[in-house]
């Protein structure tokens, strides 16, 4: 994903409008068990790749919890998640 999608033009412009954050989940003592706690707790989630679309009060508004090779698709994921900010900020 990160080769192959990310770096296409439009894939870029819109997770330019995101704050990017990687959580690693396979690192060594502490800092993996840490994370895998935070992600398996927080997220209820123990895919990998996980993508999640929160807001800035760390709600999420969309979720891919698979590696989405297509960049459409991705694409698609991306605009839910900038769609359900602009909803739950116009409320």
């Amino acid at each position: 994903m990160e080769a192959t999608v990310f770096p296409r033009p439009e894939v870029r412009q819109e997770l330019d409008k995101f704050a990017y954050v990687k959580l690693y989940v396979d690192k060594p003592e502490p800092e993996g068990s840490r994370n895998k706690k935070l992600r398996d707790g927080r997220f209820k989630s123990n895919d990998l790749p996980l993508y999640l679309v929160l807001d800035e009060n760390g709600e999420e508004l969309a979720r891919l919890n698979f590696a989405e090779r297509d960049p459409r698709k991705f694409l698609a994921f991306l605009r839910e998640g900038i769609e359900a900010a602009e909803t739950t900020a116009s409320r």
